[in-house]
């Protein structure tokens, strides 16, 4: 048996906390899973390299897409036909490019925003070792974010305090209002 000096033990449990952080700061690996839409009339199902949605009562494919999107990040709406994916973890600054929202329908693209279209006051993005927060979700009076229960509309808050609601037909912006951003860290 050997014996692990005090100064010995102090450096590898420092090591372990300085690289601690940096480890659980990077996004999860990919892993299959089944989303319903919020009535449950359409399922997708997500594998490692790209996913098929179906009708649950039929199990007709509605459509498919060749790319992984986390659980969150995907909003399944019931007529079968639309999805909004909310963007990954966005990465670069540099003219905030990383996409935000993109409205699908039948498997393709119809609109999309990036970050940088949508945030007013870059000086109140959050960052963290390997992305940046840029989305502000938390309920307030006056402010649900997500999608609405007729399905017609989709809201969302950002960290500087813009909160904008979507049309889901369209994916344009009906509405813009700002909301007392919360406290700077």
């Amino acid at each position: 048996m050997g014996i692990v000096s005090r100064s010995g033990a102090l450096a590898v449990a420092l090591g372990l906390l300085v690289a601690w952080p940096a480890a659980a700061d990077s996004p999860a690996r990919p892993r299959p899973y089944l989303k319903r839409s919020p009535r449950g009339l359409v399922e997708l199902t997500m594998g490692r390299t790209g996913g098929t949605a179906r009708r649950t009562d039929t199990g007709r494919v509605l459509w498919k897409v060749e790319f992984y999107a986390f659980p969150g990040q995907m909003v399944l709406l019931d007529d079968g036909r639309t999805f909004i994916l909310r963007g990954p973890w966005a990465r670069s600054r540099a003219g905030l490019a990383n996409l935000a929202l993109a409205f699908w329908r039948d498997g393709r693209a119809f609109r999309e925003y990036s970050v940088g279209d949508l945030l007013r006051d870059r000086s109140r993005i959050q960052r963290t070792v390997s992305h940046f927060f840029w989305r502000n979700n938390r309920p307030t009076p006056g402010f649900k974010p997500g999608l609405s229960a007729d399905q017609r509309w989709f809201t969302l808050g950002l960290v500087d305090g813009t909160c904008y609601t979507f049309s889901t037909a369209s994916g344009k912006i009906v509405k813009k209002w700002v909301r007392r951003p919360p406290p700077r860290r």
